[in-house]
């Protein structure tokens, strides 16, 4: 029962959190808006994300793009590191994001990334967090546990944590407290 209980709790915070409510750094706010899909309002490339996913894996492939695409279109320029075993939705959403954006496949063709898509079978989280840590201002996780997330934001010295289900995204700025919200992405 007390278990029950226990992920109830979890599920109302992560529902909470993801509309907004009880998030209170601005910044959390408008990214949590931003990624937040729904049928009233769309962005331009989101048709078109969603039928380069249907072949890879479907609408939930298509709204992970879809949110890494919103995430990349709020960025000015810059490398975007996308993990060699990413589905091509994830590269796509990146070109149509803006021209000024490179998506690469290996870090170390970039010197600096301004957002990266780690997924974990291919990228350890050590990793991910020198990353965070050296470069990288934003990460966004696929497939990692809680745990993994806490220790990558821990160690890359993340100050936002969006913690996720199945995706997590990490935040590097150097003027916020560090904080933690649970969401659905």
């Amino acid at each position: 029962m007390t278990r029950l209980l226990s992920r109830l709790a979890k599920k109302y915070m992560r529902a909470r959190h993801t509309r907004g409510f009880g998030v209170h750094s601005p910044f959390a706010y408008d990214t949590l808006l931003l990624l937040r899909i729904n049928g009233k309002t769309g962005f331009y490339a989101d048709e078109e994300i969603e039928e380069c996913a249907r072949p890879d894996g479907g609408a939930q492939l298509a709204r992970d793009a879809i949110r890494f695409h919103r995430l990349c279109a709020s960025l000015t320029e810059g490398d975007v590191y996308v993990s060699p075993k990413a589905p091509r939705a994830v590269s796509e959403a990146v070109g149509l994001a803006s021209s000024q954006l490179n998506a690469i496949a290996t870090r170390r063709l970039a010197p600096t990334c301004c957002v990266g898509f780690f997924i974990r079978e291919t990228d350890a989280p050590l990793e991910v967090a020198e990353a965070l840590a050296a470069d990288c201002r934003t990460v966004w996780l696929s497939g990692y546990s809680d745990e993994e997330v806490r220790r990558i934001a821990s160690d890359g010295g993340a100050t936002l944590t969006l913690l996720g289900n199945r995706n997590s995204i990490l935040f590097r700025r150097p003027q916020m407290q560090p904080v933690e919200y649970t969401v659905y992405l």
